[in-house]
């Protein structure tokens, strides 16, 4: 070996590199990135779908497609229809219906409020029929005078 090969070979090795083959680079870990929480609940499907203030314009949309359903399917059933209306309850607080449907060929009529929501058991059903009953039912002597 002659001298110019030995400088070769001890700039090569203080390289780290053997037989003139460079050594494989370890690659770099890419760091996820953790994704923000929505609010500081536990981030359940029930959480999410029905109260996570991140998640209040979806869920509006959603009830808006909804009502809006309901108010066409019976308006084609020839029922008298009014969205969003404002009314009194007896102890003078004020109300938003969503739905006032008025049949006046069998005198009746109704006040609809649709509710979309994450069903925790067998009862959710009837717990928001009475919820909705409760709130609404002081309002039947303001629709009564109209």
């Amino acid at each position: 070996m002659t001298s110019a090969d030995r400088k070769k070979a001890n700039h090569l090795g203080s390289l780290g590199l053997k037989n003139a083959v460079e050594p494989k680079k370890k690659k770099k870990k890419k760091k996820k990135k953790k994704k923000k929480k929505r609010c500081s609940e536990v981030e359940t499907l029930w959480h999410v779908l029905g109260y996570c203030p991140k998640e209040e314009l979806q869920r509006n949309n959603r009830h808006y497609k909804v009502r809006s359903s309901i108010a066409t399917t019976l308006r084609k059933a020839k029922w008298e229809v009014y969205e969003e209306v404002h009314c009194l309850a007896e102890n003078g607080s004020t109300r938003r219906a969503d739905i006032i449907a008025i049949d006046r060929r069998n005198q009746r009529s109704l006040i609809l409020d649709p509710t979309v929501r994450f069903e925790k058991d067998d009862q959710q059903a009837n717990n928001v029929n009475d919820e909705k009953k409760s709130f609404y039912n002081p309002c039947i002597p303001h629709f009564s005078e109209r």
